[in-house]
Order: structure tokens, then C-alpha cells, then sequence
């Protein structure tokens, strides 16, 4: 069940992530919805491994983060790439793309290795 749960959480994770891009380009100028989305992506992250982290203590916090991670990176590459943005661009932005994959493994990962 805690591969189940973890699956659900990524799937949380990456359409919160999603809303935040999606809301952010009617709001704001690309640039400050990359920005909001590089701030809000860790923090996702971060609260699904933490909320996973309850659920499934001796999961392995490395574990945890790189598959909540990779289902995202994933999804993004075989669902939001070529069907929503009908273009690889995003993979060529690193702040766009790269570091929010990054900062939510570092962030998942974190959660797991604090204590319960």
C-alpha cells in the first residue's frame, strides 16, 4: 500500500505543480511563473514525502524522493511535453524545469530523513 500511497502523492504533487505554471501564466509574465513555481515545487514535494513519511515510516527516504521525483519527471516528459506544450522546450530551461526537479528531490528527500 505505501507504493500505492507514493504514486497518489506524485500524482498530487505534479498537479499542484501544474496548477501553479497553469495559474501563473494568466497572472504573471513567464518569468515570475517560473520563479513561483521553482518556490512552491520544493515546498509540494516536501509535504507529500513528509505526509508519506507517516504513512510508511521504513520506507527509504532516498527511495521516496526518487520516485515521487520521477513519476513527475515522467509526466512531464510523456505527458505535459508533447501533448500540452507540443514542444521539449521546458527540458532546456534549467530554472523552468531542472532546478524545481532538483530542489523537490532535495526536499523529499529531507522529509524522510526527519524525525517522526
Amino acid at each position: 500500500m505505501a507504493w500505492v500511497n507514493l504514486v497518489w502523492l506524485a500524482l498530487l504533487v505534479w498537479g499542484a505543480c501544474g496548477a501553479v505554471v497553469y495559474a501563473g501564466r494568466k497572472l504573471w509574465s513567464l518569468e515570475t511563473t517560473l520563479r513561483v513555481h521553482l518556490v512552491a515545487a520544493p515546498i509540494f514535494a516536501f509535504l507529500a514525502a513528509a505526509f508519506h513519511a507517516a504513512l510508511a515510516p521504513a520506507f527509504d527516504p532516498l527511495q521516496r524522493a526518487a520516485v515521487l521525483v520521477g513519476i513527475i519527471v515522467a509526466l512531464d516528459a510523456f505527458v505535459i511535453a508533447p501533448f500540452a506544450e507540443r514542444s521539449w522546450a521546458m527540458f532546456r530551461s534549467v530554472m523552468g524545469t531542472w532546478l524545481p526537479f532538483l530542489a523537490m528531490l532535495a526536499s523529499a528527500w529531507l522529509a524522510g530523513l526527519l524525525p517522526s
